[in-house]
């Protein structure tokens, strides 16, 4: 971390402050448990930079933001669908904006289902460090600006040799279990004055042409 403050920890162990700007501490998940912060007498304000387990400190201090031991698991993977990672299923916040995306120096990319998602420049280049396609389903409330710019920073950041696939959001037919179902669902509602899955299933294929001729025109060229 950066700045000056008094740090307080609670659900963990052995904390050991002798390093400026680092708190060492041990934590086991239980799968039930976490850690809280708490932080006082704020002097000089305080940004949390980073959560790196010790035994990857000088992979991160390299440069590595990813856990080594992940990579080796994934590394033969040649695309990969980031379903979870854009939030495109659960995302239930207002429409996306690109000025509210998750830049990379965020301490968490957690937000339930306001989140936006991951950082395009995470995604990126974890596909340029493994030689993976990336398979990207965008949150369902995206436009057009937003589409184009995502696509962008793909298209810029990527190697030349990768190939991004896209999808309009994901699961949309399982209203029960996704947020997205809904929104096409009141799409269809405020189109045809019809909640009915043919309905449902005609604005998504609606917006989904909308958004495919954006990402058209990004890669324009290149297809």
């Amino acid at each position: 971390y950066t700045g000056a403050g008094e740090i307080n920890l609670n659900g963990v162990s052995d904390i050991n402050r002798d390093v400026p700007g680092q708190i060492d501490f041990y934590f086991e998940a239980n799968g039930g448990n976490s850690i809280f912060f708490s932080v006082w007498t704020v002097t000089s304000p305080i940004t949390l930079v980073a959560m790196v387990h010790h035994d990857h400190l000088a992979d991160y201090a390299a440069g590595e933001i990813f856990n080594p031991k992940w990579l080796d698991i994934i590394r033969n993977a040649r695309v990969i669908r980031f379903d979870k990672w854009t939030n495109a299923g659960n995302y239930d916040g207002p429409a996306v904006q690109w000025a509210n995306r998750y830049l990379p120096e965020r301490m968490t990319y957690q937000g339930g289902e306001t989140s936006p998602g991951l950082p395009v420049e995470v995604i990126c280049d974890l596909c340029t460090k493994i030689g993976a396609d990336p398979w990207i389903p965008l949150i369902a409330s995206a436009s057009d600006a937003y589409a184009e710019s995502y696509a962008t920073l793909m298209r810029d950041r990527l190697s030349s040799n990768r190939r991004v696939h896209f999808e309009l959001s994901t699961k949309v037919w399982d209203g029960a279990n996704y947020a997205t179902a809904g929104y096409f669902r009141n799409l269809a509602q405020a189109s045809y004055g019809d909640e009915s899955i043919e309905a449902c299933m005609d604005a998504y294929g609606g917006r989904s042409g909308e958004i495919f001729a954006v990402l058209r025109t990004v890669f324009a060229g290149q297809l």
